[in-house]
């Protein structure tokens, strides 16, 4: 039986509920991911069903790139939008590097009150 993706039809789909990336001394990453049965409820709310969570190891030299974008609800795939694990990588670093920064300014100006 295939596994469900669409969170909108009101059926048990898969749901990635963490992601962890370790970095090495080396700098290479180790992407590890938690996922678990959930529903969206009749109130559009999440509720994890099943047996419980399990973890998997994301290993990147084993997918193709450049990978297809799918879109997070329906888990279809985004016609002529791919992304690969370089551009993925300096976007979410960009995202993390956004927030230390913000909480820098946030931390000298309360310091300098």
């Amino acid at each position: 039986m295939p596994r469900n993706y669409d969170t909108t039809g009101h059926k048990p789909y898969h749901r990635i509920t963490k992601t962890e990336i370790t970095y090495s001394a080396h700098g290479t990453p180790a992407i590890e991911y938690v996922e678990q049965l959930a529903v969206v409820d009749g109130n559009n709310e999440v509720q994890h069903i099943g047996a419980g969570a399990t973890r998997h190891a994301l290993d990147l030299a084993s997918i193709a790139e450049p990978v297809q974008i799918v879109h997070p609800a329906t888990g279809a795939p985004i016609p002529g939008q791919t992304v690969t694990s370089q551009q993925l990588m300096l976007g979410l670093l960009a995202f993390l590097r956004s927030d230390q920064v913000r909480r820098d300014a946030q931390d000298n100006a309360a310091s300098a009150a």
